[in-house]
C-alpha cells in the first residue's frame, strides 16, 4: 500500500500524539482501550500505508516486551496484584504508546522539511531535527554494507535471520565510526554550504491536506480522550 503519512496535518500529528497519549494515561480498563486501537489505532495505520513498520513494531518490539512482563508477572508477582488484568493492560497501552508515536514520527524523507517548518522548527534546530530522522537510513545502510562484506569473505555461513542477529557485535564498532566520519564530513559540507541560512530563506510548499482524514483524526482523538477525562 502506499503511504499516505504526509497526508496528516503536522499540528493534527502533535495533537493526535498528545491525545492518545493522554488518553492511555487516563484509561485504566483494557475493553476501552482495545475498542481505541481496534475501532481508531489499527485503521488509522491501514490509512497510512504503515503496515509493514507496524507488523515490524509488534514482532520485534510489542512481542518481546509482552514475553517480558508475562514471565516477570508468573515468575516473580507469582499472579499478585490483581490478575491477568494487570498485566495485559500495562501490555494494552504500551502498545497503543508506541503506535501513537509510530503514526506521529513515521514522516517520509521529502516531507521532513515541510513537516517540521510547518511546525515552527527553525535554524539549527531543524538541520538537527532533520538529520535525526536521515541518520537512521544511514545506519540502515551502512549496516546492509558490513554484513553483505562479511557474507563475501566467508565470515558468515548460511544467509539467515539468526546469522544475520549474530553478526551484531561485529558490525558495532565499524558502524559507529563510519556513522562518526559521516557526521563529521557532513557538518563540515554543511558549514561550507550555509545549510541553516538556506534552510531558513527556504518556504515550505503549499501543501493541501486532505480534510477528511484529518477531521477523522481529530474527532476520535477528542472523544477518546473527553471519555478518558469523564471516566478517570
Amino acid at each position: 500500500m502506499k503511504s499516505n503519512d504526509n497526508y496528516i496535518h503536522p499540528y493534527i500529528r502533535l495533537f493526535f500524539l498528545v491525545g492518545i497519549i493522554s488518553t492511555v494515561i487516563l484509561f485504566n480498563q483494557i475493553w476501552p482501550l482495545s475498542l481505541l486501537y481496534i475501532v481508531f489505532i489499527l485503521p488509522l495505520i491501514f490509512v497510512t500505508g504503515s503496515i509493514k513498520n507496524h507488523l515490524r513494531l509488534l514482532i520485534l518490539g510489542i512481542f518481546p516486551i509482552s514475553l517480558t512482563f508475562i514471565l516477570i508477572y508468573i515468575l516473580i508477582m507469582k499472579g499478585d496484584n490483581g490478575g491477568w488484568d494487570f498485566i495485559l493492560l500495562r501490555i494494552l497501552k504500551i502498545l497503543i504508546a508506541t503506535t501513537a508515536f509510530q503514526i506521529t514520527l513515521t514522516v517520509k524523507s521529502d516531507s521532513l522539511f515541510q513537516t517540521f517548518k510547518i511546525i515552527g522548527i527553525r535554524g539549527e534546530k531543524l538541520v538537527t531535527v532533520i538529520g535525526t530522522f536521515t541518520v537512521w537510513i544511514d545506519i540502515k545502510r551502512r549496516s546492509e554494507q558490513i554484513i553483505t562484506a562479511r557474507f563475501a569473505r566467508g565470515f558468515i555461513g548460511k544467509r539467515s535471520y539468526i546469522n544475520i542477529a549474530r553478526q551484531f557485535p561485529y558490525i558495532l564498532v565499524p558502524l559507529i565510526i563510519g556513522i562518526l566520519r559521516t557526521s563529521i564530513e557532513r557538518s563540515q559540507t554543511w558549514t561550507q554550504w550555509k545549510i541553516v541560512d538556506l534552510i531558513n530563506s527556504k518556504k515550505p510548499i503549499n501543501q493541501a491536506f486532505p480534510l477528511l482524514i484529518n477531521l477523522v483524526i481529530v474527532l476520535f482523538t477528542t472523544i477518546s480522550l473527553l471519555i478518558g477525562i469523564i471516566y478517570y
